[in-house]
């Protein structure tokens, strides 16, 4: 195991749990997103140095590689297009919430080698989309449900698409946290 990871995440994890405790108490479901990776990594950096297998390494680096992408691009959104109001970003965190769905899933696809150009297409207009709508504060009410059905219209009927934070979730439940 290796204690400097430990270390980074607890420092990183003090420097921005303001920020989830910020998204938690308005319930926000960006906090929602990343909560059972949060309980996730608390249990492992919580045990003994010589109690983590190198099984939980590789959990905790892939969690806090996730969260701290997660928290990067929340701060960008922030500054890009909310003036750094946090009451203005969550007023549009569930379109936010998809937007990095999406994004999650186009990964996956890729590097699954199943991201053709008709999901190309798709998918980057509902990035450009949600940011279209972010940028001018448009409304989105009904948004959600149109770019998934479109999403869903190009996905490749095969294929297990589970996202880090629903890993997570899987996880959580086997550590009975």
């Amino acid at each position: 195991m290796n204690a400097t990871l430990v270390n980074d995440f607890k420092s990183w994890y003090t420097k921005n749990s303001d920020f989830f405790v910020y998204l938690d108490d308005h319930n926000s479901v960006l906090f929602n997103r990343t909560k059972d990776i949060i309980l996730v990594l608390a249990y492992i950096v919580n045990k003994k140095e010589d109690e983590i297998s190198d099984e939980l390494s590789i959990v905790l680096d892939s969690g806090f590689s996730y969260l701290f992408t997660f928290v990067s691009d929340l701060q960008l959104f922030l500054k890009s297009y909310f003036g750094g109001s946090l009451d203005g970003m969550l007023k549009y965190d569930g379109i936010i919430n998809f937007y990095i769905y999406i994004g999650e899933i186009k990964d996956i696809l890729k590097k699954d080698d199943m991201y053709s150009n008709d999901v190309s297409d798709v998918f980057d207009y509902i990035l450009n989309d949600i940011e279209d709508i972010m940028k001018n504060k448009k409304d989105f009410n009904n948004k959600i449900e149109e770019y998934n059905t479109k999403m869903l219209s190009v996905m490749p009927m095969e294929g297990d698409f589970l996202t880090i934070p629903e890993l997570f979730e899987d996880i959580r439940a086997k550590l009975y946290l």
